[in-house]
């Protein structure tokens, strides 16, 4: 969680690494929802889809719920139930977030065409998400269209500076253009380690 303080000016007690304290929630879904994007933030997949059951017992039928819920499915292996759910957003408000989450599972299962069909949708719908446009990037990238990956790249990083997997990315589109110079001076300048 990103500094929650209680009246007393301390952090919420926490019941494991996972937990929230249930008094400072009870009537504050946005927080719950961010501590939720927090756990996720670290990698807490299962522990996230628990809180999610919680919270939508108690505020039901969130879209943004329904992300959260989507993305810990996506990143739990269970890419069917979330591409439901991703699929329930097209139509919304998030419908950039559901074509973002749609365009990674079909670039992680190796389907570049697909991925990068959703992705363009995503970026059109959100052209300042550098998280969106540096998986565009990747996409592209991965479909040999340099051009295209070098414009979302750029996007991506003067949009978020120190993002190190847009950075990771602009190296290889740097290694794949045959400019290994520029691409050892991006591994410099984002901190990135040879692999």
């Amino acid at each position: 969680l990103w500094g929650i303080i209680s009246a007393n000016g301390q952090k919420p007690e926490v019941a494991g690494e996972a937990g929230v304290n249930s008094q400072i929630l009870a009537q504050k879904p946005d927080v719950y929802l961010q501590l939720i994007a927090g756990m996720q933030q670290r990698g807490l997949y299962y522990a996230s889809l628990a809180h999610l059951d919680a919270f939508e017992a108690r505020w039901p039928g969130r879209a943004d719920a329904t992300l959260l819920r989507a993305n810990a499915q996506r990143e739990s292996g269970q890419t069917e139930a979330a591409k439901t759910l991703y699929g329930k957003l097209l139509d919304g408000p998030l419908a950039a977030r559901g074509y973002h989450g749609l365009g990674l599972i079909a670039v992680r299962a190796g389907n570049f065409e697909e991925g990068s069909a959703s992705l363009n949708r995503a970026a059109a719908l959100a052209p300042t998400d550098a998280a969106i446009l540096g998986d565009q990037g990747y996409a592209f990238l991965m479909l040999g269209k340099f051009d295209e990956a070098r414009m979302a790249l750029f996007k991506a990083a003067e949009l978020d500076d120190g993002n190190k997997l847009i950075g990771a990315n602009l190296a290889l589109l740097m290694v794949l253009s045959g400019k290994p110079e520029q691409a050892q001076e991006l591994m410099q300048r984002y901190s990135l380690e040879p692999r």
